[in-house]
């Protein structure tokens, strides 16, 4: 979908085999960042996690602000240099947590006002053989889950308990956790990426016993905007200094200090290095 609210201006890839698809669109190609130092105004990070930090200095230098995909970086201290390049530079950070504006949160939403008293939530997909991860399954699919939550209830839980975590090859690829709250709500979350199926699905158990099924997985309803075109609308709102609810660099490091908090309720025998977040491959 083509947004009035941009003017695309150039697509920069490393890979030259991209630029046909670029030249398709209408789209200028080049494989220097440099290229697009004097046309943009904002720019979209979607490179491999590992190099988000050293683009975004790059862009910062140039006054450019940037929407980075999620996770913005590794750790807790590399969102904190690119935090303080930003308030140094005057260029903002805003953080690609593009669930937060999926239809299934508004509904939430509202179940949560309600005061239920569990919430199973389950973010799961087959092994991808052919694909390479740079992070492991926290960071790429729980995140979204901790993001959301963390947008509706706006508090820490009180306790957060990572209660399995596996690695069957070189990076940590299926977790369960249960985090707690102080209004005795429950959350259990599960985060595979080696599950039999997909599934993106949330099961509120409600104070009265009974259960409601949410689904991440299901159609959108055509009148509305999809995550991304919805977050790019709010991103666009909030270049121009408008109220909107996309994510920014606090809201990165509220749930990369969550993550760092699961890991580290691991008895110490039980960690091993798959759990930590910073690396890169």
């Amino acid at each position: 979908m083509r947004l009035p609210e941009f003017a695309v201006v150039a697509v920069i890839d490393t890979d030259p085999r991209q630029a046909a698809a670029a030249n398709a669109m209408g789209l200028h190609f080049s494989t220097r960042l440099a290229d697009i130092f004097d046309l943009a105004r904002a720019a979209v990070i979607a490179a491999p996690t590992e190099d988000h930090a050293q683009i975004f200095e790059q862009l910062s230098q140039r006054g450019i602000d940037c929407l980075i995909e999620k996770p913005i970086g590794v750790s807790l201290e590399q969102l904190d240099r690119m935090s303080a390049d930003a308030n140094a530079r005057g260029t903002r950070i805003f953080a690609g947590y593009c669930e937060r504006f999926h239809p299934a949160v508004s509904a939430l939403r509202a179940r949560l006002n309600q005061r239920p008293c569990r919430l199973d939530i389950r973010r799961t997909s087959p092994e991808a053989l052919q694909r390479r991860f740079d992070i492991d399954v926290m960071l790429d699919l729980l995140v979204h889950d901790l993001d959301w939550l963390y947008s509706i209830l706006d508090e820490e839980p009180i306790e957060a308990i990572l209660e399995s975590a596996s690695a069957p090859s070189h990076q940590l690829e299926e977790v369960t956790c249960r985090l707690r709250f102080g209004n005795s709500l429950q959350v259990h979350l599960t985060a595979s990426r080696i599950a039999a199926t997909r599934q993106r699905a949330v099961t509120v158990t409600r104070a009265d016993g009974g259960l409601e099924d949410f689904s991440f997985d299901a159609a959108p309803i055509i009148a509305n905007d999809d995550n991304l075109t919805a977050q790019a609308r709010a991103f666009a709102a909030a270049l121009h200094g408008q109220s909107s609810r996309i994510a920014g660099i606090d809201d990165a490091r509220r749930v990369m200090s969550l993550v760092q908090r699961l890991q580290d309720s691991l008895p110490a025998d039980d960690r091993r290095p798959p759990l930590s977040v910073a690396h890169g491959v």
